[in-house]
């Protein structure tokens, strides 16, 4: 969390991306699902105990693993470097937790996150349900930043403007 704050920092005051919007949108969705997966079981919504496995599990260092070596061929390396980060002080023990599961996500990521992808996929909807033909211009992962606002304004159009708040969630940078 604090490795993607600092990434954004570096956004906000200097106006350099890091990253790209594929990257971005990797970690979002891995942590969106990993937010979906994860929260219903450590409220007790099944019978496995997902935060158990924090506690240095061979299973948890396979799939953290497995997930970093996928994302890793597949050319994105933001996700394995911030595992690698994660893993790192947890072994050298920054936070006061012990558990893997509080350095990889917390619920001010998951739930950023999760608005991020749904903003993402609102804006692929109506771009796919307006057609580029109606003034709506569909929003590749990695165009500039002004035609993503344009998708992005489109989407309040259809009636998120009667929410104020979720209207400046949306607006604004999460992540």
């Amino acid at each position: 969390m604090v490795a993607l704050a600092c990434l954004g920092l570096c956004y906000r005051l200097l106006g350099l991306r890091a990253v790209g919007q594929r990257e971005r949108m990797a970690v979002n969705g891995a942590v969106a699902g990993a937010a979906v997966f994860l929260y219903p079981l450590a409220l007790g919504w099944g019978d496995w105990d997902a935060y158990r496995a924090g506690w240095g599990a061979p299973g948890m260092w396979v799939a953290l693993l497995a997930v970093s070596l996928f994302c890793w061929v597949k050319g994105l390396r933001l996700l394995p470097m911030l595992v690698a980060v994660a893993l790192l002080a947890w072994r050298f023990g920054v936070l006061e937790s012990t558990n893997l599961w509080d350095y990889l996500i917390d619920p001010w990521l998951a739930t950023a996150a999760l608005f991020q992808c749904m903003k993402s996929g609102a804006v692929r909807l109506l771009a796919r349900f307006r057609g580029t033909g109606s003034g709506v211009r569909t929003c590749h992962p990695d165009a500039p930043a002004a035609e993503q606002g344009a998708a992005v304004r489109c989407v309040l159009e259809m009636g998120v403007d009667t929410f104020p708040r979720l209207k400046s969630l949306i607006t604004g940078v999460i992540i």
